[in-house]
């Protein structure tokens, strides 16, 4: 990638479009966990909307998190107000990544990260583009990101289609597991499946 940082310098804020439990979320987590696991100065979870689930697994973790108010991408005046609000609290963070999960906070901190004082914002995109229109907000909000990550190819076809994104720095990033610890042991499995 075109913009790599020791992840020992990174702070790092995960953005969530809401707090329920889905799989956007769920991978956000995953990521935090391992984030974390693998050293990040911090990480955090900030979500829009009300209290959810995610605030109890990321507390459970041991990662801090934020509730914001859910702006509404059909307002000018409610983007601009939640661009400034983030960039705000980027700021007083002294957030350096952030990596927002959906549309919403993918066009609300692809329009905050600069003045915010970030040093890197992905938009990260994890559908089929159910929500993607191209608006002013929408294609600026893309245009100034760092760059475009998605789960899959199909979804970076999509933002080229929709929001006719032409940026070479696009990545795809499979998901993320975190197995579950075995509840058989090996002798045990060896003896149900019959072999030695």
């Amino acid at each position: 990638m075109k913009h790599q940082h020791s992840l020992a310098n990174q702070k790092i804020v995960l953005l969530l479009g809401y707090l329920q439990l889905g799989g956007a979320e769920k991978q956000a987590l995953t990521l935090a966990q391992g984030l974390k696991k693998s050293g990040a100065k911090s990480v955090e979870i900030w979500g829009y909307g009300s209290s959810g689930v995610v605030i109890e697994f990321a507390s459970s973790l041991g990662i801090p998190t934020q509730i914001l108010p859910s702006p509404n991408l059909d307002s000018t005046t409610s983007i601009a107000r939640s661009v400034l609000l983030l960039s705000k609290k980027l700021r007083q963070h002294s957030i350096t990544t952030i990596l927002p999960f959906t549309t919403r906070p993918n066009v609300i901190a692809g329009l905050s990260w600069r003045l915010g004082g970030a040093s890197q914002c992905w938009w990260n995109q994890r559908d089929e583009g159910r929500d993607l229109v191209p608006t002013l907000a929408m294609k600026t909000a893309l245009r100034l990101s760092t760059g475009a990550l998605s789960n899959a190819h199909f979804s970076l076809t999509v933002l080229h289609q929709k929001l006719k994104f032409k940026s070479q720095n696009s990545h795809v990033i499979r998901n993320g597991l975190s197995p579950s610890p075995p509840t058989i042991q090996r002798n045990e499995w060896r003896n149900i499946l019959g072999i030695s």
